[in-house]
């Protein structure tokens, strides 16, 4: 079945309502057009495809949207992987790509490029049920002014064995088994305009320069003669530049700043900022004293009539003489201590000498030292001198924190662990000692028995435990021999009846 569709021109905002629409009519008209019995097998799939190119006019460089609605329109399914979908356009018009709404069975297998190209889909995706069909969006572009420039599109099957077609069988069937009952819906075809017409545009500008704002409408020529107008409309989106007056008790920040602003839409404007200052300089006074506890300096805040603080600073100097302090040192620990005593300088100040006297000697010393070694305990006492020069004893304290060797007797039943073993240990202390294991077998041989018998039934052998003193046991083996000999039965023959 072909099906040709022509639309006159339409604008973008009608295009999803004019191609909804379309879909609908051509689902139908190919719906209804299947349920016509002549010439059709009702055991039998259909592929189909019809196209439609929306709008079927646009201006140069401009795109449209290509519609193919395809599928199946038998009453048997078709598999995955068997339909190809081919679409060309004419040398005056180029498909850019497949749009993101379409049905995501068809898969893009090639596009070729520039002008007049082609572009090939495979049902990768999923197959088709009985009367089951989607669509497949392309963007087209119009590249160069033409006059119904024609688009076709045609579907077929994919010229293999397909897997899908069986479960498993060595020799899987060819997608052509699944049946075509009509092959003339196997192609459809379309057209596109491509025009010159260019709607006059709109340019909307911002701008920071405050001179730039209006509007300005000039006319433009396309590349092929078409001319439109083109309204730029540039709208002042800066910022006036501004001046703040500031008081400042602050003598330093008096001046005037201009600083670089930056608004929400991006322009820089300026703002100048002067500043007075309204303080007051501060004041110093200067006084002596001879105590010492009176020397400083007071700083009293002032507030002036324009509410601006300033500092009185009133200096008194101590004339007085600072106390001297004479340093001494000893080795004598009593001889340690201070001495003040008082003095009177030129200025009529009295001022004390502070004798110190420091113990720069060292007190005696006991120093405690663990020793693994039991010969190095005891006491020694040294005589030391500091860096000073002063005496000191060092008392050293070395005691024995090692362990002595031990001994462990043990009783084995087993022969073979009888002997000696000397181990290391190593006490909480980290002295080693050492561990001597002697063991002794307190254990019994084995025995073997040899029994003589004249009753044949009583020979063999009985293996028996036992156990001695010492609490171990030992087997005791019984060797039973038959030394008996076996009933000897005489047969003779005699002439005399009697015997």
């Amino acid at each position: 079945m072909i099906i040709v569709y022509h639309l006159k021109k339409m604008s973008i905002s009608n295009h999803k309502i004019m191609n909804t629409t379309l879909y609908k009519l051509m689902v139908l008209f190919f719906t209804v057009f299947m349920f016509i019995p002549k010439g059709y097998s009702q055991n039998n799939a259909d592929p189909g495809i019809g196209i439609l190119m929306s709008p079927s006019s646009v201006s140069e460089g401009s795109t449209g949207i290509l519609s193919a609605i395809v599928g199946n329109y038998g009453n048997q399914t078709i598999v995955q992987n068997s339909l190809r979908v081919t679409i060309s356009v004419g040398a005056n018009t180029e498909i850019i790509g497949i749009t993101s709404d379409t049905d995501t069975r068809w898969s893009q297998l090639s596009l070729t490029s520039g002008s007049g190209n082609t572009v090939t889909l495979i049902n990768s995706g999923g197959g088709f049920n009985s009367f089951d069909v989607g669509r497949i969006y392309l963007t087209v572009s119009g590249n160069v002014v033409s006059d119904n420039d024609v688009i076709l599109g045609n579907i077929v099957y994919i010229t293999a064995q397909n897997p899908e077609l069986c479960d498993g069988c060595p020799s899987p069937p060819s997608n052509t088994t699944q049946g075509n009952s009509i092959f003339t819906n196997d192609n459809g075809s379309t057209s596109l305009t491509v025009t010159c017409d260019q709607e006059d545009e709109t340019i909307n500008v911002d701008s920071c320069i405050e001179t730039d704002a209006g509007t300005v409408v000039t006319t433009e020529t396309g590349a092929n003669e078409c001319e439109y107008e083109v309204t730029t409309i540039t709208t002042w989106i800066g910022t006036a530049d501004q001046t703040v007056n500031v008081d400042s008790c602050i003598e330093t920040d008096a001046g005037t700043v201009i600083t670089t602003k930056t608004n929400e839409a991006g322009c820089d404007y300026e703002i100048t900022t002067i500043t007075n200052w309204t303080g007051q300089p501060d004041e110093t006074t200067n006084e002596i004293t001879c105590v010492e506890a009176e020397a400083g300096t007071i700083v009293t805040s002032v507030i002036n009539e324009a509410g601006c603080t300033y500092d009185v600073t009133i200096i008194t100097i101590f004339t007085g003489e600072e106390s001297l302090i004479i340093n001494e040192t000893t080795c004598i620990e009593s001889e340690a201590g201070t001495v003040l005593t008082n003095e009177t300088n030129v200025e009529g100040c009295d001022y004390d000498v502070i004798t110190i006297t420091t113990w720069v000697g060292r007190a005696n010393e006991t120093i405690n030292i663990d020793s693994c070694i039991e010969t190095d305990a005891g006491t020694v006492l040294t005589t030391e001198t500091n860096e000073a020069g002063c005496n000191y004893e060092v008392t050293t304290i070395t005691t024995w924190i090692g362990q002595a060797d031990e001994t462990v007797n043990i009783d084995s039943c087993i022969e073979a662990e009888a002997g000696t073993i000397v181990t290391i240990k190593t006490n909480e202390a980290g002295c080693d000692y050492e561990v001597t294991i002697i063991t002794t077998w307190i254990g019994q041989a084995d025995e073997i028995v040899n029994i003589d018998t004249c009753v044949e039934l009583e020979t063999g052998t009985i293996v028996t435990t036992e156990t001695n003193e010492a609490g171990c046991t030992y087997e005791v083996t019984t060797i039973t021999t038959w030394i008996g000999q076996a009933d000897v039965t005489v047969n003779i023959d005699s002439c005399i009846e009697l015997e």
